[in-house]
């Protein structure tokens, strides 16, 4: 199934239209990014960085958007921040070192952005170098779902999806 099609039957596209998945680099290291990205934050409105080896495709990080949006609009969040929240749903586990671990990012050079919308993408805009659309191949997205423990892409929908069930 195509990430396009996947979107369209999950309903994703209208809400999250106005985000923005990109491959970026850096100007900074890590630990000089993320206040960075921090002050560009505003309510549900934030960057959060990834190892873009461990994102399957744009759906994945759609999906984790969305249910970690949701987390905060239904008082159901794990974590105090909305990158955060987007993070453990991401890397689907509900341990923050955990997530760090699985899908946060490892380098400042090869790094995948999701900026929530415009506005604040352009904000942190000038701490990058460099930004590249994220088109990952098959081969890629099939050694993400494995590194994820999950078989197909809607498998990945559910699993998003049930890492923000309550206890």
């Amino acid at each position: 199934m195509q990430d396009k099609e996947l979107m369209r039957l999950l309903g994703l596209g209208g809400s999250t239209a106005s985000s923005i998945i990109r491959l970026a680099s850096s100007k900074k290291d890590l630990k000089e990014l993320f206040p960075v990205l921090n002050s560009a934050c505003s309510g549900l409105s934030f960057c959060q960085v990834f190892d873009p080896r461990a994102i399957i495709d744009e759906a994945h990080l759609q999906l984790a958007y969305l249910n970690a949006k949701a987390a905060f609009e239904e008082d159901r969040n794990m974590s105090k921040s909305m990158q955060i929240e987007m993070l453990l749903f991401a890397a689907m586990t509900r341990q923050i070192n955990e997530a760090i671990r699985i899908a946060g990012a490892k380098s400042s050079k090869k790094m995948l952005l999701f900026c929530s919308d415009k506005k604040t993408f352009d904000k942190i805009k000038p701490n990058f170098y460099a930004f590249e659309e994220f088109r990952p191949s098959p081969a890629h997205s099939k050694s993400a779902m494995a590194a994820l423990g999950i078989k197909s892409k809607e498998q990945m929908s559910n699993a998003i999806a049930l890492t923000g069930l309550q206890a």
